[in-house]
């Protein structure tokens, strides 16, 4: 069943949450920085934005955008309201945003942007169904960022994927050897003391801060794996994870598992219901791929239909 092979969703998703970056200018005059506005009403576009102001800021040289990873976490704070909002809604909201904020050629820019990383967010969601169900974990972090530096440089100039994701792909080469370090049984405590020490010695006391909670959480998330397997309840893996990560932390984690279980459920049954759709042979071709339609839309809102493509084929592949 789809849901059961969901477990590891928690542990790649911690994984790839590392902290952005500010690129640096390399033009003769500084660029200027405008925070994202607080002119529109969050509370009118959607509930959990109440008592927030967007993420991001926007950096312009001239009349011209300068691309950095700030953009993309003011694209995220809005796109986290999928399921609240349609895709559509939020784009829209976004665009109104940029054309409030910025002067019409970067607005346009940053337009552009947005629709290139709808696009390879939407691709992404392939790559992490295809990871959950390979049971080793340090194995799918690895093909995982294989894959997704493929996918960053299909939708992405490598001008582009350095500006918007070099620092962070930096983070994730080393968040993964130091996985690979604590993996390793072949080495002594004193060996991955001294390994995890050297690779330490490159960065800064706030970069070493920032990069230990990945490697944490993606630990923690393997005992919990470990823990189900042998018959751990909902409320002992709260109790690991709060002795592990501390209350708020556990908290989150048990509401992606919630959703999680959820979403499968509701695939379970779509593709149940898909499946005696594809089969009725008294259904012509088009009347088959509109009833398909309209069951996408009984099961799940818009933005949720985006995630359906890797689901659906994996599931014609196996009849």
């Amino acid at each position: 069943m789809i849901h059961k092979i969901l477990g590891a969703a928690a542990v790649l998703a911690l994984f790839a949450a590392f902290l952005a970056w500010n690129i640096q200018s390399t033009t003769m005059q500084p660029p200027s920085v405008i925070q994202a506005s607080s002119a529109v009403k969050q509370g009118t576009f959607a509930a959990s934005f109440n008592g927030t102001r967007p993420d991001g800021a926007f950096r312009l040289q001239g009349d011209q955008l300068v691309v950095d990873s700030r953009l993309l976490d003011f694209f995220d704070y809005y796109l986290a309201a999928l399921g609240e909002r349609s895709l559509e809604d939020i784009r829209r909201q976004i665009e109104n945003e940029l054309d409030h904020s910025l002067p019409p050629a970067a607005a346009a820019q940053a337009k552009k942007m947005l629709n290139q990383y709808i696009a390879y967010r939407a691709a992404l969601v392939a790559v992490d169904k295809d990871q959950r169900a390979n049971g080793d974990m340090l194995q799918a972090l690895k093909q995982r960022l294989h894959a997704v530096r493929r996918i960053r440089e299909q939708f992405f100039l490598p001008d582009q994927v350095k500006a918007l994701f070099g620092n962070q792909q930096l983070d994730e080469e080393q968040a993964l050897a130091r996985l690979e370090i604590q993996q390793d049984a072949n080495l002594s405590a004193e060996e991955k003391s001294n390994r995890l020490a050297q690779l330490d010695a490159t960065l800064t006391p706030e970069q070493r801060s920032m990069r230990q909670h990945p490697v944490q959480h993606a630990l923690v998330e393997q005992e919990v794996q470990a823990a189900r397997k042998n018959g751990a309840g909902d409320s002992q893996i709260h109790q690991l994870r709060t002795q592990k990560l501390g209350a708020e932390a556990a908290d989150r984690l048990a509401a992606v598992d919630k959703d999680e279980a959820q979403w499968g459920a509701r695939m379970d049954a779509y593709l149940a219901a898909r499946k005696a759709l594809v089969a009725n042979a008294n259904l012509s071709a088009n009347e088959r791929e509109a009833a398909v339609q309209r069951l996408r839309s009984q099961y799940f809102s818009d933005a949720e239909q985006l995630r359906l493509g890797a689901y659906e084929a994996d599931e014609t592949s196996s009849r």
